[in-house]
């Protein structure tokens, strides 16, 4: 299990590896618990903290960075999508069928669509955040500090330390205590 551990980290986590089917690895106190069906896109530079969660059939995907933080919770059917960088503090919560995408494609009537440049622009999520159900995060976006994130809420703008959000677009719906 030692030697695992270390050949993960000098490989800055398998950056060639295209699924896993169910994998728990570090020490007693420093798990990482990858769920069934986990993909990676290849050179993807992946950061995780302490005893975080992958529960499973979620896809990394593009050439960012990505950095979950100590004991995090991802669910089942996520995307985390990275053309430059996601950050995702420690202690947040991430439901089932949560998109994380800080890319965007083109749309100049000018060119054909599978040719537009895409654009980037990093997202981070700050410590014990919840994201609901069916959420999803677009690129530029910093969600602050203890903030929760109603089910089905597309985030497109910042959000603010202590807030609860819903919708689509999300807005603002209380301060939380």
């Amino acid at each position: 299990m030692r030697n695992a551990l270390w050949l993960l980290q000098r490989l800055a986590f398998l950056p060639r590896l295209a699924k896993f089917d169910g994998l728990r690895l570090g020490k007693r106190d420093g798990f990482l618990s990858i769920g069934p069906n986990i993909h990676f896109f290849p050179g993807m530079r992946l950061h995780f903290g302490k005893r975080v969660t992958l529960s499973g059939n979620g896809a990394f995907i593009g050439g960012g960075d990505v950095e979950i933080g100590d004991r995090t919770y991802i669910g089942h059917f996520f995307t985390i999508n990275s053309g430059q960088s996601i950050h995702v503090g420690k202690y947040c919560m991430i439901a089932n069928h949560v998109s994380l995408v800080d890319n965007e494609h083109g749309m100049r009537r000018d060119a054909l669509m599978r040719v537009q440049p895409v654009s980037s622009r990093p997202i981070v999520i700050e410590d014990n955040v919840w994201l609901a159900e069916k959420v999803t995060v677009l690129g530029g976006v910093t969600i602050g500090t203890g903030s929760v994130v109603a089910a089905g809420s597309i985030v497109n703008h910042d959000v603010p330390p202590n807030t609860l959000v819903a919708g689509a677009p999300a807005r603002f719906v209380r301060r939380l205590q």
